[in-house]
């Protein structure tokens, strides 16, 4: 008899890919990532309601996404939602205000706790360092760094090849070193 894996074995790609059977399945996906999303997003707002919310949204639209039948796997999730978020955050900036219809929809309410807020703080010279880079290098360090990801991994991710991520991860620690002695 095999013994079914536990709710938290199991991979972010297995998780969304059973949301439609599990119903703690995308709860799950959620508790792993939503204060990163969000502590992600306050950075780059400086607006604790507005990180809160853009971060709701963009889980609710990997939720609604996750509920479709026919779906692909996501081979790296925690890039595929942030990539949701920066959409999300790209459209509220537009907007310049705060919308949040499919979030609303699904009930998302899940609120940034101060403490989290707290650790960015304490860490915003990481962050502004970080937030230097590009998008692609940003991702690249903490994928690799941050994550434990391969650099064959990262290369996938980012759409380059491993020679060309080694040398795009080398240059990004660089810099992030420079900028964190400044």
């Amino acid at each position: 008899m095999t013994r079914a894996r536990s709710i938290e074995d199991r991979t972010d790609t297995e998780l969304l890919l059973t949301v439609v059977d599990d119903e703690w399945a995308f709860p799950e996906f959620y508790r792993r990532h939503f204060f990163d999303l969000a502590g992600w997003l306050f950075r780059r707002t400086a607006d604790a309601e507005a990180a809160n919310g853009i971060a709701n949204e963009a889980m609710a639209k990997a939720f609604s996404w996750s509920m479709k039948p026919g779906r692909d796997p996501i081979v790296y999730p925690r890039a595929w939602i942030f990539t949701i978020a920066r959409n999300e955050l790209s459209r509220w900036r537009k907007a310049g205000e705060l919308e949040t219809p499919v979030a609303n929809d699904f009930g998302f309410p899940q609120a940034v706790e101060d403490t989290r807020l707290a650790a960015i703080a304490e860490h915003s010279d990481l962050y502004e360092a970080l937030d230097t880079l590009s998008d692609d290098e940003a991702l690249a360090l903490v994928m690799a760094y941050g994550d434990g990801h391969s650099t064959t991994e990262v290369a996938e991710a980012i759409g380059r090849s491993r020679e060309a991520t080694k040398k795009v991860m080398q240059r990004a620690a660089r810099r992030v070193r420079e900028r964190m002695r400044a």
